[in-house]
């Protein structure tokens, strides 16, 4: 990234004004020109991305504030949810309304995370911007650590993020951490072939969204609960797959049969 040159000195053809005086650093008869503004710097830019980004993610972990989270997207901002650092098939893109309505059906149920991150890269290029980082989250007995990669674009001067993509790198539960990354996903999807020669359903299921493979879960999970006799497990695997590819009315309705059936004798 480059440094700005130190302040520019323009040589007038007429003599500077009286309040103007020559400097060690200046030659007499030359008048200063001021730094550009600091919003304006790189150094200050990638200060001011982190600070911004940060805010956003503190908002709806710690706070649970999805109107603050959302502040600082674009309209046309989307979520990318991964399952690896590479882009693939299986990723899963949500618009900035879908994020809004899932976002505020999650924090019902879960707990204020603590946020810390650490290996903060910025890259700044003009009027766009690039920020990864690592993110911890911890709440109860619970910790994830996810890679982060956020694109941003600076309209009117202000600092927006347009896209926001995660992929996870380990969960731990109760002193067990469980690791992600390409040895995880091998392992993954042989267990979802094994699951779906096995014709179990259920299991295919289940074997599916804990592979973060979203779509195939949600498809199937619409699927099982078209027919006769389902029970609340397979509801409850609805409303979560639902959720993950952004379809809020069927997790809503999904939620409701769930609720129903767990009352039944």
């Amino acid at each position: 990234m480059r440094s700005y040159l130190p302040a520019l000195l323009v040589v007038g053809c007429a003599a500077p004004p009286p309040a103007v005086t020559a400097t060690a650093s200046q030659p007499a008869g030359a008048v200063s020109i001021s730094p550009p503004p600091p919003s304006v710097g790189p150094k200050v830019d990638q200060r001011a991305i982190v600070d911004l980004v940060r805010a956003s993610s503190s908002a709806v972990l710690e706070r649970k504030d999805v109107d603050d989270f959302l502040r600082p997207w674009a309209p046309d901002a989307v979520l990318v949810r991964s399952r690896e650092e590479s882009p693939s098939a299986y990723n899963v893109e949500l618009d900035r309304e879908q994020v809004r309505a899932v976002r505020r059906i999650l924090i019902r149920d879960e707990l204020p995370r603590t946020l810390e991150i650490e290996n903060i890269d910025v890259h700044v290029d003009g009027s766009t911007a690039t920020l990864r980082w690592r993110a911890t989250t911890s709440a109860g007995n619970a910790r994830d650590v996810f890679r982060e990669e956020y694109k941003l674009r600076r309209t009117s001067g202000a600092w927006q993020i347009t896209v926001m993509r995660y992929w996870p790198e380990s969960r731990t539960v109760d002193g067990e951490t469980a690791h992600f990354g390409p040895t995880w996903t091998r392992t993954i999807d042989r267990e979802v072939d094994k699951a779906r020669e096995s014709g179990d359903s259920g299991q295919l299921l289940y074997k599916l969204f804990g592979a973060y493979r979203y779509r195939e879960a949600y498809e199937l999970a619409k699927q099982l609960t078209s027919q006769d006799d389902v029970d609340s497990w397979t509801w409850k695997m609805l409303r979560a797959c639902a959720l993950m590819v952004g379809d809020v009315t069927t997790a809503e309705t999904a939620d409701t049969r769930a609720a129903e059936l767990e009352k039944q004798p």
